[in-house]
C-alpha cells in the first residue's frame, strides 16, 4: 500500500500539490542518520521548502546557509533521551548515548550522479546556467529544470536536456521557487513585487533579461513547463 499524501498549497500551486509523507520521513531519517540534511530537491525531493518547514518544527531544529541545512542546536539530542533527565539539564559536553548506527530504508535518484557527470564532465569549475558566473564544482547543483517528481521516466532519462547547473548563491533557490524562469526566447524573466526584500529584488534585477545558453529546442519543452507552472509572474 502506498504511503498517504498531504496537500501543499503555494503561490505557484494555488490548487495544491500532493506530497507523499514518505518524503518527510526520508528527510527525517537523513537528519537523524547524518546529524544534518540539506533542504534541496536533489536531497529531499520536490517541495523541499515544505519538507524543511516540517523538520523545523522539531525541538531544537535550526536552519542555516543557502540552500538551508537543517541540524540540531549544539548540546541537544536529535531524538528523545532514553533517560528521564530533560535535555535542558544535560551539559553540552555529555557523551551521546543513543545508537550510533541506524538502518535506513528509502530510495535515491539513480540517475542523479549520471546527470551531474553529464553536466560537469571532468571540469573542476563551470558556469551557472542562470547567472553565467563560473564557480568551483562544489558550488553548483545538477538541477532538474522540471521538478523530478513530475517528470516521466523518459524525461528523467533525458540527461542531455532535463538538467542545468545552478549555483548555490541564489540562482538555484530562485529558480526552484519560481522567482525566475526562462521564456520562449531563452531569456530570464523575473517576478518582483513592490514589497520584495531589497536584497532579493537586487538579485532578480541583475538576472532579468539574461540569455540562458542552456535553452535549446530540445530543453525548451522543460523550460516552457517551468514557466507555465512554477513561475510566480
Amino acid at each position: 500500500m502506498s504511503s498517504p499524501d498531504v496537500v501543499v498549497v503555494t503561490e505557484s500551486s494555488p490548487a495544491g500539490t500532493l506530497v507523499p509523507i514518505a518524503w518527510v520521513e526520508e528527510a527525517l531519517q537523513l537528519l537523524q542518520e547524518n546529524g544534518s540534511v540539506t533542504i534541496h530537491p536533489d536531497q529531499v525531493g520536490y517541495r523541499s521548502a515544505f519538507i524543511g518547514a516540517v523538520l523545523l518544527q522539531l525541538p531544537y531544529a535550526q536552519a542555516s546557509g543557502s540552500p538551508p541545512v537543517i541540524s540540531f542546536q549544539a548540546g541537544t539530542a536529535a531524538e528523545p533521551d532514553a533517560t528521564s533527565q530533560s535535555a535542558s539539564d544535560k551539559a553540552a559536553t555529555d557523551p551521546f548515548m543513543g545508537n550510533l548506527e541506524k538502518r535506513f530504508a528509502g530510495t535515491r535518484r539513480g540517475e542523479q550522479p549520471a546527470l551531474r557527470r553529464r553536466l560537469l564532465g571532468s571540469m573542476s569549475e563551470a558556469e551557472c546556467a542562470i547567472c553565467g558566473e563560473a564557480y568551483p564544482a562544489r558550488f553548483l547543483w545538477a538541477a532538474h529544470i522540471n521538478p523530478w517528481s513530475i517528470c516521466t521516466d523518459t524525461e528523467r532519462r533525458d540527461l542531455s536536456h532535463v538538467g542545468v547547473l545552478a549555483c548555490v548563491f541564489g540562482c538555484d533557490a530562485l529558480f526552484e521557487t519560481g522567482y525566475i524562469s526562462v521564456n520562449k526566447n531563452g531569456k530570464i524573466v523575473t517576478s518582483i513585487s513592490e514589497s520584495e526584500h531589497k536584497a532579493v529584488a537586487a538579485k532578480l534585477a541583475d538576472l532579468e533579461g539574461r540569455l540562458v545558453s542552456a535553452h535549446t529546442e530540445a530543453s525548451g519543452i522543460y523550460f516552457a513547463w517551468h514557466h507555465s507552472n512554477m513561475f510566480r509572474g
